[in-house]
This record gives structure tokens, C-alpha cells and sequence, in this order.
């Protein structure tokens, strides 16, 4: 049962990229689970403005990691097309279904 509204997130998240909650929450290192993860802490760090450290603890991680994807997020979205294109189908996902 989806108990926070993080969670909830991540879980539309999940969903969107085809990536199990469990892989996003993980510390694997496949390529698509980490642009998934990379995706879940760009979209609750700017579009819905949790903080580095709520969304560190929430993956139990260090704010500094979450800090670096975010940027990470920025450099991917502006050089893959791919990766963009990711991103705006889970913000649309995340934000139909939380409209």
C-alpha cells in the first residue's frame, strides 16, 4: 500500500518507465533503473519541491547524491533526446494522474 505521497510518486514513476518500485529503490546500477531513479528525484526535488534531504531519506541516500542527479538530470535532458522524452511522458503520467 502506497503510504506517502513520495512513494506515490515513485510508484507512477515506476509505472511510466517500466521499471518495478523495488529496482528504483535499490542500489542497482542497469542503466534504465538509474535514469528512472534519476527522473523520480528530479521530478520530487523541482516539480513537486520536496527537499535534497526529505528525498535522500526517502531513498536512503546522501542529499549530495540526490544534488548531483538532479544536475545530472539537467545535462541528460539537454544531450538525449531519449532521456527527455522519459522524463516528459513520467511528468505527464504523474501529472494526469495527480491533477
Amino acid at each position: 500500500m502506497i503510504q506517502t505521497q513520495q512513494e506515490m510518486k515513485t510508484q507512477y514513476t515506476s509505472e511510466a518507465l517500466n521499471v518495478s518500485h523495488t529496482d528504483i529503490m535499490s542500489t542497482r546500477r542497469d542503466k534504465q533503473i538509474v535514469d528512472a531513479r534519476r527522473i523520480a528525484y528530479y521530478l520530487a526535488r523541482q516539480d513537486f519541491k520536496f527537499t535534497l534531504q526529505a528525498i535522500a531519506n526517502f531513498f536512503d541516500k546522501n542529499h549530495a547524491t540526490i544534488l548531483h542527479q538532479v544536475n545530472q538530470h539537467k545535462a541528460w535532458s539537454e544531450q538525449e533526446d531519449y532521456y527527455k522524452n522519459q522524463y516528459e511522458s513520467v511528468r505527464t503520467f504523474l501529472l494526469d494522474e495527480l491533477g
